[in-house]
């Protein structure tokens, strides 16, 4: 995809981008709807669940990760989508740090170091706690990028690529 420069113009590339959302959604709406099963359905023979669960992990992630890129890619060649997909642009500039957030919050919420929710919240209350830490993210992204260049990860990392620091503010 980077070869083809495929996210540069997506428009010059909308029917392999149409391609990559329909196969992308066949396979891995499946495959994880079988994961999903899997988990639900064979907790009580572990091998099988393994199996079936891997099998339905395999085909489900990328395939459907390769369709939502696909499909916001094809939302930005519409100038009507440019604003609502604009908010997001901070958190894309900021993707290592927010990765990186949102991994210890998870750890701080769901393991023994924290409060250790783990499997004890509903499917509601997670989703509720993801969207939550999704838009605390998002402001916390245009406020941070609004007084610094880079977030704070992407800072360090550039100035450990070029082996000197490298002025943070804007």
């Amino acid at each position: 995809m980077s070869r083809r420069k495929l996210f540069v113009d997506p428009g010059a590339h909308a029917p392999l981008l149409k391609r990559v959302l329909l196969v992308g959604a066949v396979i891995g709406l499946p495959g994880c709807i079988l994961t999903h099963w899997a988990q639900e359905n064979l907790e009580e023979l572990p091998l099988a669940e393994g199996l079936w669960g891997t099998l339905g992990y395999t085909l489900g992630v990328v395939p459907l990760a390769m369709a939502y890129a696909s499909g916001f890619a094809l939302l930005w060649t519409k100038a009507r989508w440019h604003g609502a997909l604009n908010v997001f642009a901070p958190m894309g500039r900021m993707a290592l740090t927010n990765y990186l957030m949102q991994t210890i919050i998870a750890v701080f919420l769901f393991t023994g170091m924290g409060f250790g929710w783990g499997t004890h919240v509903s499917a509601i209350t997670f989703e509720s706690l993801a969207v939550g830490v999704f838009i605390l993210e998002v402001l916390w992204s245009h406020w941070w990028l609004k007084r610094f260049q880079f977030g704070p990860m992407e800072w360090i990392w550039r100035s450990l690529t070029y082996g000197k620091v490298i002025a943070m503010r804007k």
